[in-house]
């Protein structure tokens, strides 16, 4: 658990640094194919964290939706539970007040 913490926040950074991919994943593999995907969440308080957003670390689109679903099933059948997913470009066009805030949670995908 330690590890997977250390090397979530060493990816973090290092994606925030260079705004590029993140480079470590479990076993200290280098990794360059993994993207972030950013999970934003509304004002609803059934939401996990209400206003807020977290990461999710995957090679694809819908890795990043199996491995937060995997967390974070789906309240009503098909949709998922958050407002608004956003590529690592996209989330360059989000409110700046959002984007200003931690990730409350960095997820690796498989």
């Amino acid at each position: 658990m330690c590890l997977t913490r250390y090397i979530n926040t060493v990816n973090y950074y290092i994606g925030r640094r260079f705004e590029g991919v993140p480079l470590l994943e479990s076993g200290y593999s280098v990794n360059i194919l993994m993207q972030n995907f950013y999970f934003s969440f509304g004002s609803d308080e059934s939401y996990p964290y209400p206003n807020r957003y977290l990461i999710v670390q995957a090679k694809t689109y819908k890795d990043a939706v199996k491995g937060f679903r995997e967390k974070y099933p789906d309240r009503t059948e098909g949709i998922i539970h958050c407002a608004f997913i956003y590529t690592q470009e996209e989330w360059k066009g989000v409110c700046e007040g959002m984007r200003k805030q931690e990730p409350v949670e960095i997820l690796i995908a498989d």
